[in-house]
């Protein structure tokens, strides 16, 4: 490997231009300002250290257009530029790219060599300048790293402008990834409560809409994963049903793996709620009660089925530790990666809405099922939902401690990314806008999110929390059934 001989103080240090000490995992003068300390050039995967020598010609100033020879405050400004674009988008490809790994396909595995190849003046190179510098300056509350993300930004979307009027290029590998990270981007740097994301993922789902059955090739499968996750998390927060564009995409997808198979769940589940939703809103829900019944017991079936291949496929171990504080243990699930425990848990808040649908129709209703005794069986199936939904966020509560790198990672994983609290915040968003969750869960949601957003860098998490995390959400109606206590529940889900 190539060894550039720069400096191992953090940019921080650097930037003050003071003297790290260097200190693992961060140094201590950035603890003593109150600064996250971003970690050293060293640590940031050496897998990429051939890519940053494509970098430095990527930003190195053009010599021939400099007709005079530079003076020392010039190279002084440029070796600056290329040593900070390089940390940070070093920094950024430790952060939210994740290696495949056995049974693991990983995430924006191939981010690195596809930047490395790409044009310095393509979407994909701005767009990663653009998530690389922005998840720099949230780290480093640097306003001049803020600034440079926006720039590659506004140039970002100049060019996916321009890439749309040729259809060639709009449809390909880089062009997608381009406007997925730009995505990203939003969420790092987001001053909005509504999500984000939904900026760019409708622009996403039509690009890959266009592609078709082509993104059956290259990176188009990990690609068409990305994106289906994307336009389900939007029909399902906005109760909106599918488009067609979305039902042609999932339909692309293999339904013999495991991760495709969640994500065809997902799809399900969301046009499960938007049925509901539906009748609600037309006061229907009493006369179309055993069609919902029946459709929530076929998904709830196809979860568990889900449940019990995961387990034995790519399953994950519950460690009980002493917590410090008397008789106590502190309890967490360890994960093969940060790609299987977000599979695991878009699962289980899939599983949460699905459920919390079906309460919502309960109480939307004035009997649930003709023939049957409506207070008894809407007593039993309200305490096993609620139940269920309070299981589904401890499990995910529980997956907290490993995503922001609290307990020991396998090696693997080469240390704690901003990728697994990026995986959290929907999860989290979910089961803070439950209203059947128990307040000290909310409470739990809230104080992650918060945490996500300090320590990974990601505003979006903050705002969230701060805007929804301040009062419960509201039930459709009072609800009359919290008083219930069903003994012998299934732990696996409700029986039929």
């Amino acid at each position: 490997m190539v060894n550039y001989g720069r400096s191992g103080a953090c940019v921080t240090c650097k930037q003050r231009k003071v003297k790290c000490d260097e200190s693992r995992p961060g140094c201590r003068k950035c603890q003593r300002i109150g600064r996250s300390c971003p970690g050293y050039p060293n640590q940031w995967d050496l897998a990429y250290r051939n890519e940053n020598d494509v970098v430095q010609k990527k930003v190195h100033w053009n010599s021939k257009t400099i007709q005079r020879i530079p003076s020392a405050k010039m190279l002084m400004m440029e070796s600056t530029l290329i040593d900070e674009r390089l940390q940070a988008i070093c920094l950024f490809f430790q952060d939210y790219t994740i290696s495949t790994c056995g049974p693991c396909p990983g995430w924006l595995y191939f981010l690195p060599k596809m930047y490395q190849l790409s044009a310095a003046s393509s979407l994909l190179h701005h767009a990663v300048c653009t998530t690389a510098y922005a998840n720099l300056a949230q780290k480093t509350e640097r306003p001049d790293l803020a600034i440079m993300a926006m720039s590659h930004y506004r140039e970002s979307l100049d060019i996916v402008k321009r890439t749309l009027l040729s259809p060639r290029i709009a449809v390909d590998d880089c062009t997608m990834t381009g406007v997925m990270l730009l995505g990203i981007y939003e969420c790092i740097n987001s001053t909005l409560v509504e999500v984000p994301q939904y900026l760019h993922s409708s622009g996403l789902e039509t690009l890959a809409d266009l592609r078709g059955s082509l993104l059956m090739q290259g990176y188009g499968p990990s690609l068409l994963q990305i994106v289906c996750c994307q336009m389900q998390r939007r029909t399902l927060d906005h109760k909106t049903a599918p488009s067609p564009a979305d039902e042609r995409l999932v339909k692309l997808l293999d339904p013999s793996t495991l991760p495709n198979r969640m994500i065809i769940n997902k799809f399900e589940v969301s046009k499960f709620v938007a049925n509901v939703n539906a009748k609600i809103r037309s006061s229907q829900i009493s006369r179309q009660w055993d069609g919902i019944w029946q459709e929530f017991q076929r998904l709830e079936n196809k979860f568990l089925v889900w449940d019990g291949e995961a387990s034995q496929e790519f399953g994950f171990v519950q460690i009980q530790q002493p917590s410090g504080a008397g008789d106590k243990t502190f309890v967490y699930h360890s994960y093969l990666g940060f790609w299987t425990l977000s599979i695991w848990n878009k699962h289980r808040a899939a599983r949460i809405i699905l459920h919390q649908t079906l309460l919502e129709a309960i109480d939307a209703s004035e009997y649930s099922c003709s023939g049957s005794d409506p207070g008894a069986l809407d007593e039993e199936l309200y305490a096993s939902s609620k139940s269920i939904i309070q299981d589904m966020a401890d499990f995910i509560f529980a997956s907290i401690p490993f995503s922001l790198g609290d307990v020991p990672l396998p090696s693997t994983i080469n240390g704690p990314k901003s990728v697994g609290g990026y995986f959290l915040v929907w999860v989290l968003q979910v089961i803070l806008r439950c209203p059947f969750v128990t307040e000290t869960q909310r409470h739990q949601a809230r104080d992650a999110l918060l945490r996500v957003g300090k320590q990974c860098g990601i505003s979006y998490a903050t705002i969230f929390a701060q805007q929804y995390g301040a009062s419960s959400p509201a039930l459709f109606k009072p609800n009359h059934h919290d008083s219930v206590i069903i003994n012998n529940m299934s732990p696996r889900g409700i029986a039929f």
